[in-house]
């Protein structure tokens, strides 16, 4: 499928991640890629620019992507499948096949959970969420196209809720430590962006939230928003990445790390180390 103007959408998943848009479109995942790895890199990830692209089908995100769909009423299509795990070649093929039919394949004993999330969820929320789910924007800048996918928008168009799933203990550290390795900054950035070209009515009106939902019972619900610093951040990071995506395509050029010198410290710990006494002569 292919859009031909900026707009709000209701895509397949296999839509949206194969990029509906009318050029190669920038989202929030690649411009953490030229930012964190390299335009090379971002190439490689990108399925209108890689014509070897594959899709990342890795059994981890089975879980979340099951709990997206449960609690935000859209989402991947799911079909469960009855065994006990993916060892026995009925099993993994059961698992191919559902995932070339474009599904999520779920273990019936990971979707009881899933479930069970839901619920979780739900009550601490007060009730079920509502707005439109799984809404993608597409919206262009020039020559440059852009795209995001938001988990829940409010019907009014002013309130943004993402819902992430984690294994990890968390609290305000980790919560943290979270925020940094998936890139809400940049995330929020991306979707304030979207919102602001689309729905320039509620510019400086919105509210942007996260909810991380802990994977092991009781099913804690953390309800996160950035602050306005944090959220300043993101949006230099979103306009650096911004600035290298539209030199690469105008070039037709994606450079490798190769390109950079990379000049490296010796860690703290590894200084410290190396200034310990010598356990026999006592120098350093």
């Amino acid at each position: 499928m292919r859009i031909n103007s900026p707009g709000f959408y209701s895509l397949s998943e296999a839509d949206y991640f194969g990029d509906p848009c009318p050029k190669p479109s920038l989202t929030q995942t690649i411009a953490k890629i030229l930012l964190e790895r390299s335009p090379m890199h971002a190439w490689h990830a990108h399925p209108r620019l890689n014509p070897r692209y594959e899709e990342d089908t890795d059994r981890k995100y089975d879980l979340g992507n099951v709990c997206h769909t449960l609690l935000l009423g859209a989402g991947k299509r799911i079909i469960p499948l009855n065994f006990d795990d993916y060892r026995t070649k009925a099993a993994r093929e059961a698992r191919e096949a559902a995932i070339g039919g474009g599904r999520v394949p779920v273990l019936t004993k990971l979707l009881d959970k899933a479930h069970e999330m839901r619920e979780a969820a739900e009550t601490q929320m007060g009730g079920p969420m509502v707005g439109q789910g799984e809404i993608a924007l597409c919206w262009v800048d020039g020559s440059t196209w852009y795209r995001t996918k938001i988990d829940m928008l409010a019907e009014d168009r002013l309130t943004v809720w993402d819902y992430k799933t984690t294994s990890q203990i968390m609290g305000t550290d980790t919560l943290q430590g979270k925020m940094v390795n998936d890139g809400w900054d940049i995330q929020a950035a991306m979707h304030e962006s979207g919102l602001n070209a689309l729905a320039p009515n509620g510019a400086g009106r919105r509210r942007h939230y996260f909810l991380v939902q802990e994977t092991s019972r009781p099913y804690a619900l953390f309800t996160c928003r950035l602050s306005e610093g944090s959220l300043d951040m993101g949006r230099h990071k979103l306009a650096r990445a911004d600035a290298t995506w539209r030199a690469c395509m105008l070039a037709n050029q994606w450079p490798s790390p190769s390109r950079n010198v990379n000049v490296l410290e010796l860690p703290a710990w590894a200084m410290r180390q190396a200034l310990q006494p010598d356990p026999v002569t006592g120098e350093i």
